[in-house]
């Protein structure tokens, strides 16, 4: 895995790093906090749905405003803010109506920033080292996940769930204090008209790739996330794993996405790029469906999820290939549309493989939900061989304002 050269770029990626630990320390931090003070499961729930909310709405309206300012200044202020609302919870006892607004208020902030950092990923490097620029950033991402939650445990532990979450409001501090080293300008052109979700939506419509990726990144994604969802149903009825090893199984996945991120070939254009993603979603998902389909040992189940792992990369892949395509003056809104749809699709992914396995079986749920990425991934390459597909609509097909 190559990371780009550019100085700004390697900052970014070090408080991409302080910013995803704090973030996914804090969630768990949180529900931990929250139970303790109140003993109540329910106000756990009201939590995680406080967490989820702002991504499918208000969090993607705030984050076209990143396409009419700096960048760099709006980044700074979402980590500062952040920063100071898990102090402030850390270090007070706060009644839960109160904790539930600054919860939310952070959740807010979130969507805003992360599709504000994806569009300014394409301020800091040449287009052509884009591709390796968010392979880097999607493996950091994965490897947050993997350490935030243990981090997160690590720190309620020593420090009680207050602590740990003061302490990692320091973490966005930091992050902050990074990003304000950037130098590279990260305005985006001006465009006529005000940027809006709208033309977000418009031109993942319009770029027939871009629209391709969109549609199988949702139900590849959504597969995936219906298998892993249910890793400790799976691994606990259908093979009989203890807990230990069913926290493995489910710690599998991630480990095999971070693993094939890093390894995945980024030379090429959107179109090969894209195409490389779907033959190893393709590849992935056939045996994955055989092996989650009729396991009956260990060893199958392991090597079932570690494939739904593979799967998961496609979304990369998508991301890359779109990427570059988004004009400069709409890039944080449309990067915060398709956040939005990946989240749907995880959450839409969860519910369906409770429900699944419920009603027919993990095992029968699995198998079905790798079959459905085997088909989406077929009929995304046919219609990626058809002549026209490569064809660039002239009104988006606009070069990344560099900036330098």
């Amino acid at each position: 895995m190559r990371v780009p050269q550019s100085r700004d770029f390697r900052t970014l990626v070090a408080a991409s790093i302080a910013s995803q630990l704090g973030d996914w320390a804090a969630r768990l931090a949180l529900s931990l906090l929250v139970f303790e003070r109140t003993g109540d499961a329910k106000a756990v729930g009201l939590v995680a749905m406080v967490l989820a909310l702002p991504w499918l709405g208000p969090g993607q309206w705030l984050a076209t405003q990143g396409d009419r300012v700096d960048r760099r200044r709006l980044l700074m202020g979402c980590d500062t803010l952040r920063g100071a609302i898990f102090v402030t919870i850390g270090f007070f006892e706060l009644s839960l109506p109160v904790l539930i607004v600054l919860i939310a208020l952070a959740a807010t902030i979130d969507p805003v920033f992360e599709a504000n950092r994806s569009a300014m990923v394409l301020d800091l490097v040449p287009n052509e080292d884009y591709p390796a620029a968010i392979q880097v950033s999607n493996a950091i991402n994965q490897a947050a996940q993997l350490g935030g939650f243990a981090v997160g445990g690590a720190l309620a532990a020593v420090f009680s769930p207050s602590g740990a979450l003061a302490l990692n409001g320091a973490t966005f501090l930091l992050s902050a204090l990074l990003i304000s080293r950037i130098r590279t300008r990260t305005t985006s052109k001006r465009s006529a008209t005000s940027p809006s979700i709208r033309q977000a939506w418009s031109f993942l419509a319009n770029d027939r790739l871009s629209l391709v990726a969109v549609a199988t990144t949702f139900l590849t994604v959504a597969s995936a996330m219906t298998v892993e969802s249910q890793a400790v149903v799976y691994g606990s009825d259908v093979v009989g794993l203890g807990k230990a090893a069913t926290g493995l199984l489910a710690a599998v996945v991630p480990a095999a996405t971070l693993l094939s991120i890093m390894n995945l070939e980024t030379d090429g254009d959107d179109h090969d790029i894209l195409e490389q993603g779907l033959f190893l979603a393709l590849v992935a998902s056939v045996p994955a469906a055989l092996l989650l389909g009729t396991a009956r040992t260990e060893a199958s189940a392991f090597v079932g999820y570690a494939l739904v792992g593979l799967v998961f990369t496609f979304a990369t892949a998508a991301n890359i290939a779109v990427g570059r395509r988004i004009p400069s003056h709409i890039r944080a809104g449309t990067f915060g549309v398709l956040q939005a749809l990946v989240f749907l699709a995880t959450s839409l992914g969860a519910a369906i493989g409770g429900f699944g396995a419920e009603l027919v079986g993990s095992k029968q749920t699995a198998a079905l939900a790798m079959l459905v990425t085997t088909t989406a991934s077929l009929g995304a390459i046919a219609v990626l061989r058809t002549r026209h597909v490569l064809d660039h609509c002239p009104t988006t097909a606009a070069t990344p304002d560099l900036g330098h």
